[in-house]
């Protein structure tokens, strides 16, 4: 006796039907399931889209369907009996209940464990310096400390961790920036050619701090020259700005355009709009910050490769460096620009820069968000290239190394939660998430192997959607 059988004579026959379905598709689940593991991630809007448009369009029709005169016998009883109106219904809200408890559970599942934070926390204040208050590079005793690891790691710290341990790990960090930012080349220093990145770094981590007001309130007296240093900052991106609307890599040199400085300075100045209030900023301040950021996105939409759906890392060159790690960065980092707007923009020129930017980003979404698979395809131990000009990073000595393969996890999430962020998200998105959370947590014993900086990001991107930071 095989289980319709079973069931007919124990259960209505619309119910056993459906029952019988329901088990079949399960067991059909189960067998695809093993043979790909992921079979989630092609679960997408579209697919949910048109299966909700079938169901519907078979309510709406049903009445005429059933009264069709021309319908043979037959297929009026396979249609009562086995796709009956009340079995249809109840199968919609079956299926949307069904689909609410998944991205619930999913969306659980997405959240770095707190345990995990504690231990980059623990990796990146085993990094400063006991003199000199920065971050080093790596967790070696000879490991140079750098400007630009240690401005990443004040701001994922910051963002992610409220705790009183951190307060003097900070007053180190601070003393620390009283030095470095006039002794290095930096937007702060009396260098010509000040570094754009390591500048935007510490501007992005500096703003993210003093918008703090409870470590406002505590480093009172040194918030003054923060605050300082913030606006003559922000004062000098926007002056270093290239005609075309990006930035270089060292000072203004339209030459030296660059994708990594000018998202950068474009996240900085964002941020600033956001904060504008306890940044005392006024409305022709805000405004200028607003232009400069309107024509940065602009060079960045032109900059990008549409055939390949890739930013080179260099746009003035005549060849293409397909860098995927980049790519998902900056879109995160556009994402995340454009919720800034989204939720504290009340301008023209906030909506003029929305105008600009959200029809591009939807329009690039599904052919980048290619580029994170791309990156879960990859094995934890491959640091290889894939082909040539994929996944390379250019050295001072024109020689190619490979992006490891947390450069893509760091890069991977960010998009993902600044995804999430602007609603753009799917079920396939979250799974996606998991499956960077699962390799993150499985690997949990190397962070305190990595470089700082890839530790620091991992915060950074985990803190994107301005949730509250963990307590310790």
């Amino acid at each position: 006796m095989d289980l319709f059988d079973l069931l007919k004579d124990i259960l209505p026959p619309q119910l056993s039907i459906s029952l019988t379905i329901t088990f079949t598709v399960y067991i059909a689940l189960k067998a695809f399931q093993k043979y790909r593991s992921n079979w989630l991630t092609a679960i997408d809007l579209e697919t949910i889209f048109l299966t909700r448009i079938m169901i519907i369009v078979f309510l709406l029709l049903y009445p005429a369907l059933q009264n069709y005169a021309s319908l043979k016998t037959s297929s009026k009883l396979l249609l009562e009996l086995v796709i009956s109106y009340r079995w249809a219904l109840i199968f919609y809200l079956a299926f949307e209940a069904g689909l609410y408890l998944l991205r619930y559970y999913i969306r659980r599942k997405t959240v770095l464990p707190a345990g995990y934070v504690q231990a980059c926390y623990s990796a990146i204040i085993q990094c400063q310096d006991s003199d000199g208050g920065g971050i080093k590079v790596k967790n070696e005793i000879h490991a140079p400390v750098q400007l630009w690891t240690t401005a990443q790691s004040l701001y994922g710290l910051i963002k992610t961790i409220n705790d009183v341990q951190l307060i003097p790990h900070i007053r180190k960090i601070i003393h620390y920036y009283e030095r470095a930012l006039v002794e290095e080349p930096t937007i702060w220093s009396t260098s010509k050619s000040p570094n754009i990145v390591v500048s935007g770094w510490a501007l992005i981590s500096m703003i993210e701090f003093y918008s703090t007001k409870s470590y406002r309130e505590i480093f009172e007296s040194e918030a003054v020259n923060i605050h300082k240093w913030i606006v003559d900052g922000l004062n000098s991106i926007v002056l270093l700005q290239l005609h075309n609307g990006g930035w270089a890599t060292m000072g203004n040199e339209e030459a030296d355009l660059r994708i990594f400085p000018t998202s950068v300075s474009v996240w900085a100045l964002s941020i600033a709009v956001r904060d504008r209030e306890s940044l005392n900023l006024n409305q022709e301040q805000v405004a200028d910050l607003y232009k400069a950021i309107l024509q940065g996105v602009n060079n960045l939409k032109i900059s990008y490769n549409k055939e390949l759906g890739v930013w080179d890392s260099n746009p003035n060159r005549n060849w293409v460096q397909k860098n995927n790690a980049l790519t998902l960065l900056t879109y995160g980092i556009l994402m995340k620009v454009e919720q800034i707007v989204v939720k504290y923009g009340n301008s023209y020129e906030s909506q003029k820069l929305l105008n600009e930017l959200t029809p591009w980003l939807n329009s690039q979404y599904e052919q980048i968000m290619g580029h994170v698979d791309h990156c879960l395809g990859r094995d934890i131990n491959d640091n290889e290239a894939d082909a040539p000009f994929d996944d390379l990073m250019s050295t001072p000595e024109g020689s190619k190394a490979p992006v490891t393969y947390y450069d893509w996890i760091y890069c991977a999430y960010l998009a993902l939660r600044a995804s999430r962020l602007s609603k753009r998200s799917t079920i396939r998105d979250a799974v996606r998430e998991k499956q960077i959370i699962d390799v993150l947590v499985k690997h949990r014993e190397w962070l305190p192997n990595w470089y700082t900086y890839k530790t620091a990001l991992i915060l950074i991107a985990s803190s994107i959607d301005e949730k509250s930071p963990y307590q310790l």
